[in-house]
C-alpha cells in the first residue's frame, strides 16, 4: 500500500512539475518552456517578398544577420532562422520570413539590430506583461504592421516594407 501511495505521490509530482509559458499560466507537463516570437515578412513596396532568394533583389541567408549591442558597441550573433512559406490547415502564408526567437527580451531595453545586406534596423519589442507574447515591434523608432488575420492563432507576424 505504501508503495501504491508513493508511486502515485511521485507520478503527480511529475505531472504538474512543469509549467507551461501561456496567457493563463495553467500547469501542464506536456511541453517544455517556450518564450515569445515573433516572425518578421520583407517585402519591397511593390509587394515582392525580399526573402525568396529566386525573386530579383531578394537577400540571402547569409545577407541576413541579427545581433545585440552592449554599452562598450560590441556586437553578438542572435539566433535567427528563415522561414519558408507555409500553411497551417486551410491557411496559407505565401511569403518566406525571419523566426526570430525573442529570449533577448529584458536585455539593452528590448533591443536588437537586423542587417539587411549593408542596412541596419533598430528593432525593439514590446511584451504582454507576463512576457508570453509579442504585442508590438518598432522599428527604427517606427510602428511596425502586425498581422490581424487568422494567422494571429498560430503565431505573431510583423510586416517590414523597405
Amino acid at each position: 500500500m505504501k508503495k501504491t501511495l508513493l508511486i502515485l505521490f511521485v507520478l503527480f509530482v511529475v505531472g504538474v512539475g512543469c509549467k507551461k509559458m501561456n496567457n493563463g499560466g495553467e500547469l501542464c507537463a506536456c511541453s517544455p518552456m517556450r518564450g515569445p516570437e515573433l516572425y518578421l515578412s520583407v517585402k519591397n513596396a511593390t509587394g515582392t517578398d525580399l526573402l525568396n532568394e529566386s525573386n530579383a533583389g531578394a537577400y540571402t541567408k547569409d545577407q541576413v544577420q541579427l545581433y545585440q549591442k552592449n554599452t562598450a558597441g560590441q556586437t553578438t550573433a542572435l539566433l535567427f532562422a528563415v522561414r519558408p512559406p507555409f500553411t497551417y490547415g486551410d491557411k496559407k502564408f505565401e511569403s518566406y520570413s525571419i523566426y526570430i526567437p525573442v529570449s533577448f527580451a529584458g536585455q539593452a531595453n528590448n533591443t536588437v539590430y537586423l542587417k539587411l545586406k549593408e542596412k541596419e534596423y533598430t528593432l525593439k519589442v514590446q511584451l504582454t506583461q507576463n512576457n508570453a507574447e509579442v504585442t508590438a515591434l518598432m522599428i527604427d523608432e517606427k510602428p511596425v504592421v502586425k498581422d490581424n488575420t487568422d494567422l494571429t492563432n498560430y503565431l505573431q507576424m510583423f510586416y517590414l516594407t523597405e
